[in-house]
């Protein structure tokens, strides 16, 4: 069995991730040994991007206008085009703008490297998939691109087999020394469910049968209808704040229901998720205390950043209340841009600079439309950041999870 894949390379942060994350899940699920850099929520990427690199067949570039440009990591699509390049290792290229070849800026050094690199190894006149000005769908792109990469491989006589994995052999191939190192402290709630399966947590060898992409997207819906909906309250949703893996913050009026939404999705994931539109109905008591208990034990604080939440008093007082776990590496954030987010407000005193502090963080971007895509690429960063379990605090946490989520596959 290979030991190899198909390494993606793509400017990280806001639009740009979430577009690379979503097909390397959607290619996961048809069977391709894909692999994408995730050193967790907030960390740095490091010996990962190596690794990818040293063991891939291919490379996939998402090509937004910028690809390519040489900032001061050491881990950046600069120095991933350039050892595809070296190496000689076929690459794909995703055109994901309007520019071709892309044209990144000056390097951070006022240098001419990166530009004069995309001139080097990206010819006018290479083959790229178009994907440009069409309504982004991971999964239509993933079939599309699996299909032209037989063809690569066929031309260029390549190991087929890694377009063709099945779920057994993709698990089998998580044994390397690399991906070891991030699961061997993983508590065995989240070994047993093998939750490095894709955002959409679905086996496509299942009863023998090509996964469907319309059924997968009605699926999906369904899934998003059913836990966005208030109707029904199980106890075992409501996670109190000293209990919590994850903290949510949000304005109610903005993304009140969305909140609610995404705590009910990420503990029926075996995440058990602090909300206080759902834990204050439940239980009498100040919601500012509570609210300043799950700062006080989250490990995990995902901001729904709307412009309602820029500009509210109480989400900017918890949020400082938690800057100085972040400053001690305690907790890890994940910020979800909405559309409406204000970037000029955000650079004036009362802003407080969220989008400069949180830059480097892996992060969400979510659009209208985005109900059935969003949530499951929080997943995907929970599950790829699960050596954040390894401390005791949440493996008690889920040494106690309701015995519904340790049982349900």
């Amino acid at each position: 069995m290979t030991s190899k894949h198909i390494f993606f390379s793509g400017r990280f942060g806001g639009e740009k991730e979430v577009v690379a994350r979503e097909l390397h899940a959607a290619l996961r699920n048809l069977g391709v040994n894909a692999h994408i850099v995730d050193a967790g929520p907030g960390r740095a990427f490091g010996a990962k991007t190596i690794y990818g690199l040293c063991h891939m067949e291919l490379m996939i570039c998402i090509c937004y206008d910028d690809y390519g440009e040489k900032t001061d990591s050491s881990s950046c699509t600069f120095y991933e085009l350039k050892h595809a390049d070296d190496h000689h290792i076929p690459i794909y290229y995703l055109k994901m703008s309007d520019i071709w070849p892309p044209k990144p800026p000056k390097d951070f050094d006022g240098g001419n490297e990166g530009p004069d690199q995309i001139k080097f190894v990206i010819k006018k006149d290479d083959f790229y998939h178009d994907w440009n000005g069409k309504e982004w769908n991971a999964m239509v792109c993933a079939e599309e691109v699996k299909q032209e990469l037989h063809k690569i491989f066929r031309e260029k006589r390549l190991d087929e087999s890694i377009l063709n994995m099945n779920a057994n052999n993709l698990s089998t191939l998580s044994n390397s020394p690399q991906v070891q190192e991030v699961t061997q402290h993983t508590p065995k709630i989240f070994r047993e469910k093998r939750l490095d399966e894709s955002i959409l947590n679905m086996n496509p060898n299942a009863e023998k049968t090509k996964m469907n992409i319309k059924l997968m997207r009605e699926g999906i819906t369904k899934l998003m209808k059913d836990e966005g909906s208030a109707s029904v309250q199980n106890d075992n949703e409501v996670v109190a704040p000293e209990d919590c893996l994850v903290m949510i913050s949000f304005n109610d009026g903005s993304a009140g229901e969305n909140a609610e939404a995404l705590a009910r999705f990420l503990t029926k994931n075996d995440y058990p998720t602090f909300c206080t539109r759902i834990y204050c109905p439940a239980n009498a008591g100040d919601w500012r205390d509570v609210t300043l208990k799950g700062v006080k034990n989250c490990k995990i604080y995902i901001p729904l950043l709307t412009n309602g939440w820029q500009k509210s008093k109480e989400c900017q007082y918890e949020t400082r209340v938690l800057r100085q776990r972040i400053a001690y590496q305690d907790v890890k954030v994940i910020p979800v841009y909405y559309e409406d987010f204000d970037e000029a407000y955000d650079d004036t005193t009362d802003g407080h600079d969220y989008k400069l502090q949180w830059n480097d963080l892996q992060s969400v971007f979510r659009k209208k439309g985005d109900e059935d895509i969003w949530m499951n690429t929080i997943i995907s960063l929970l599950v790829d950041g699960s050596t954040l379990s390894n401390s005791p605090q949440v493996q008690e946490v889920t040494q106690h999870t309701p015995k519904i989520f340790r049982e349900k596959r």
